[in-house]
């Protein structure tokens, strides 16, 4: 055996233990999961600032210690004038609240009175119509009847419980009264927009019977310091709780360096910091809607959010419990604060020397991103059989927005994805989207092949992210790729498979999604599409059928497009491709040209070359194949009813003459029947295709004889109530065991067809109550290639991704550099639109209904990564591999050596044991089976 024929049984096995070959029932289908999408996008508008200070009059309710806290919005009011203080604290808190939301409408209102906050409340509302409004309160009162919902209240005063309770009661009880009034005005068709005070979100310095910090070397409002400025007071905090800090003064604290804006300075990377650890604490404990809600949806709420989860964790030092409404778990010892800890005291270790005067110190970045990129990275290695969701999730997000990290988190990110569903499913709902969809927008050669293979991966989960490429004009970013022939411009050592998860994503923005198609059409993808058509990649080949296939599903524009480029001729040219899945996606993709054009000469004729090439596949050996082609056929029907219903009859009509069976008929019927005769070549073609769908009903695949049962059963149905069957036909029909009997048939499969084909009770029953929607499972499975990308997104309309090799493709390829990531599988269903038929249940309906199946994500248990059968079978073909490999140097001593080295004795109990014996050696294991030629 030489070395080719070694590498050929090598691609055998990995062949036949591929899904296709191990898995006998479709995958169940499974709802897309699309709860990361925002349901209800709101933003804040207007943002109300009341303060209630009268600087010097201490509150009657408040003994104040001496000393005590005096700072308000890091201001000391004793150091001004009263009123110059007051506008200096409203200055300074509104600044503070403008650095979260720049583009909210600020209202400061100092020390007002009652009519003057209820005229500033009803204003805010009738400003806002049903947008948020946030409301910064330090006094008392009940303000929700004024100020409507949604609304964000913040209260830092002393017994702050107290109002968020009063508040809640409040709410409660307006919102049955508002539901009674609803209901009873419904009654009147009169029904008038509310939103529940209840969603209106609240934020209390503390609980009832609480009385704030008062400690002088914190500010006065310890709590709104928190939300508007968490890097000064986090870093004052930390100053005072480690006394180990000497060099550092309070002072120090709040005069950190550089920009919000600029990530590489000081404040800018601080404030980067924190984002990404609040963001992870409140992605670990919160539940996913909950999280979207309060983190996803409104940059003002997810930053004082953010910002609440440091309160919680300072004034809980000082014996105050922050309050929330929505209630939120209490976080203030998660363990992500000891890395922002360890953050704090990297920078207040640099801050002496950044204040000093000499120019030439230079920040130290953090070391943050890179360590929990490496944690990640060490994650993905250990910790995902669990299926634990990692904690780093949301800092790779953040990472994402930097340029030193990007490449590195894209990479870990993609083989974070290639885990499964459940992996994409965390990704899309930690908010990863948005920003892999404005990468889209990067030149950057370096990023190409890694997000190619995301987008893959989350249009293979949830295909509804591709009206986000239509939006953004990313989908050309995938054309482009398509069209762009520099093998330089390509970062990938396999451009082929490059290409192939490029169009399969361009095959999910088509289907069902006519704006895509347009879109698609004005952008030249098909020429971009038919050269691919006879790449040497079987992988390529196949996905750029079912794109074809779904882009001119239902779309007059581009079959006529198709037409002119003369697609069709180069789908029939690879009718006979070596890989069974290329051609039944170009059976899928020439079915699809079928219908949506007006029925005119040259339509007809090259219909009628698409039939000619497509029943050529009716003797294919794979059932994919055929069963491809019974669709395509079923498109067929449709289109020419009346036709095959006269077809049908005549060859009914020929069987009935051939069993003696006569009846009378009266001469008008009969000058119908013979008028409406098909002559010439269009009756030669719907006979051929007739008998060809009556061959496909009794075929041994069960998913084959089945659609092509519905179609037969459905002309014969319209047949039997036409006025060319007489009524005393009806007896001689009754009499057969099936309405149609099948043209050829091999015994070994008449009992496979009699279970397939019941017997009707009545002839216009036929099996009218069954619902066919053949779903297609295995998906490709190659050994060597990137991140062994696409072998789960494999199978649309019935294509079921194989490893199977076409060309000059080498099987057990070493894998490209790029693609360090561990195999996994990710499933899909059938993209062709419109596929397979799904027969209505009552005969009167006449026309046969197409239904697309749904996306379907699922694994079983021997597909599942962490799996015992799947580490089990992992390990089984690395063993044969090595196997094999070690085997590969004695297959030259075979032809000039002799076997002569005695290895074992082996007995047998049988006395009767002769030397009629056949002996089979298993190839990996060490079995040796045993039997003679009556028991074989």
């Amino acid at each position: 055996m030489d070395e080719e024929e070694s590498s050929q049984d090598d691609f055998q096995y990995s062949y036949y233990s591929d899904r296709r070959h191990v898995r006998t029932k479709p995958a169940p289908a499974q709802p897309q999961n699309t709860e990361w999408r925002i349901k209800e996008k709101l933003k804040t508008v207007s943002v109300s600032l009341v303060l209630c200070l009268n600087i010097g009059v201490d509150p009657p309710d408040i003994v104040k210690t001496k000393p005590c806290a005096k700072m308000e919005c890091w201001i000391d009011p004793f150091l001004l004038p009263g009123q110059k203080a007051l506008e200096a604290i409203g200055r300074n808190l509104q600044s503070q609240y403008e650095a979260w939301q720049p583009r909210a409408r600020y209202r400061l209102s100092l020390d007002p009175s009652i009519e003057e906050t209820k005229k500033l409340c009803c204003s805010l509302r009738r400003n806002a119509k049903d947008d948020r409004i946030l409301f910064h309160y330090n006094g008392h009162g009940n303000l929700g009847t004024w100020l409507g919902s949604p609304c964000i209240y913040v209260y830092d005063c002393s017994n702050a419980g107290h109002i968020l309770n009063a508040f809640n009661r409040f709410a409660a009880q307006r919102d049955a009264e508002m539901a009674n009034h609803l209901n009873s005005t419904n009654l009147d068709g009169m029904a008038a927009p509310y939103t529940p005070l209840s969603q209106c979100i609240q934020l209390a310095a503390c609980q009832a019977y609480q009385t704030l910090p008062m400690s002088p070397d914190l500010p006065a409002d310890l709590f709104t310091s928190c939300l508007t400025t968490p890097i000064e007071i986090a870093l004052r905090w930390f100053v005072l709780s480690n006394p180990l800090i000497k060099n550092v003064t309070l002072d120090m604290t709040n005069k950190i360096p550089g920009r919000v804006t600029d990530r590489r300075t000081p404040l800018g990377e601080l404030n980067w910091i924190f984002t990404s650890i609040t963001d992870t604490i409140a992605w670990s404990v919160l539940p996913t809607d909950l999280f979207i809600k309060l983190f996803r949806n409104d940059l003002m709420v997810a930053a004082l959010f953010r910002n609440f989860l440091l309160a919680n964790r300072i004034m809980r030092h000082y014996n105050c419990i922050p309050m929330s409404s929505p209630v939120l778990p209490d976080t203030h010892q998660h363990p992500m604060w000891e890395a922002w800890d360890l953050a704090a005291d990297h920078y207040l270790a640099q801050l002496p020397h950044l204040l000093s005067n000499n120019s030439q110190v230079e920040y130290k970045l953090s070391t943050f991103f890179s360590d929990q990129l490496s944690a990640f990275e060490v994650w993905i290695k250990r910790g995902s059989i669990s299926k634990e969701p990692p904690l780093q999730l949301p800092i790779v997000l953040q990472v994402l927005l930097s340029q030193v990290h990007r490449l590195r988190a894209l990479l870990l990110l993609s083989k974070f994805l290639d885990f499964g569903k459940w992996a994409v499913d965390l990704a899309l709902s930690v908010g990863i989207f948005p920003y892999v969809l404005k990468l889209l927008q990067s030149p950057a050669l370096e990023l190409r092949p890694v997000l190619v293979f995301i987008w893959a991966k989350l249009l293979a989960v949830d295909s509804s992210c591709k009206t986000d490429l239509l939006k953004d004009s990313g989908y050309t970013y995938f054309i482009g790729i398509l069209t762009n022939t520099n093998p330089n411009a390509f970062l990938v050592p396999n451009i082929s498979e490059h290409r192939a998860m490029c169009v399969f994503i361009l095959s999910v923005f088509c289907e069902d999604y006519p704006l895509g198609k347009q879109a698609c059409l004005s952008n030249d993808l098909l020429p971009a599409l038919l050269p691919y058509l006879s790449d040497q990649d079987s992988l390529l080949r196949q996905w750029t059928c079912v794109c074809l296939c779904n882009f001119w599903t239902s779309f007059p524009d581009a079959k006529w497009a198709a037409y002119n480029a003369n697609a069709h001729e180069q789908l029939s040219a690879i009718l006979l491709d070596s890989v069974p899945e290329v051609r039944a996606g170009a059976v899928a993709a020439l079915g699809a040209l079928f219908g949506d054009l007006d029925r005119i000469e040259q339509v007809l004729n090259l219909e009628q070359t698409i039939v000619v090439s497509i029943l050529k596949t009716t003797t294919d050996c794979s059932p994919l194949v055929r069963k491809e082609l019974a669709c395509a056929l079923s498109r067929l029907v449709e289109e020419d009813e009346v036709k095959f219903i006269q077809t049908a009859y005549e060859l009914f009509d020929d069987e009935r003459k051939a069993a003696g069976f006569e009846v009378g008929r009266s001469s008008a019927n009969r000058r119908s029947v013979e008028s409406s005769r098909i002559s010439g070549v269009q009756q030669s073609m719907h006979l051929i295709v007739w008998k060809a769908i009556l061959t496909l009903s009794v075929d041994p695949f069960p998913e084959v004889a089945i659609i092509a049962m519905n179609i037969v059963d459905k002309i014969n149905s319209l047949l039997v109530k036409s006025s060319m069957v007489d009524p005393s036909m009806n007896n001689w029909i009754q009499s057969q065991k099936a309405f149609v009997k099948p043209v050829t048939i091999a015994p070994k499969l008449k009992n496979i067809a009699r279970k397939i084909q019941p017997t009707p009770t009545s002839v216009a029953s036929g099996i009218f109550g069954m619902s066919i929607e053949s779903e297609a499972s295995p998906s490709l499975k190659r050994s060597s290639s990137f991140v062994f990308n696409l072998k789960a997104l494999g199978s649309y309309i019935g294509i079921p991704s194989s490893g199977s090799v076409a060309h000059s493709e080498t099987p057990g390829r070493p894998a490209p550099a790029l693609s360090r990531m561990r195999p996994q599988s990710m499933y899909l269903p059938k993209l062709s639109s419109e596929s397979k038929p799904k027969m209505k249940s009552s005969p009167s309906e006449s026309n046969i209904k197409f239904t697309t199946p749904q996306t379907q994500i699922a694994l079983t248990d021997i597909e599942d990564p962490g799996s015992e059968k799947y580490s089990e079978r992992q390990w089984r073909s690395i063993r044969n591999e090595k196997l094999n490999q070690e085997a590969a140097s004695l297959y030259q001593l075979v032809d000039s050596n002799r076997f002569e080295k005695f290895v074992a004795h082996i007995p047998y109990e049988n006395e009767n044991f002769t030397d009629d014996r056949v002996l089979l050696f298993h190839p990996y294991d060490p079995y040796l089976l045993s039997s003679d030629h009556n028991s074989i």
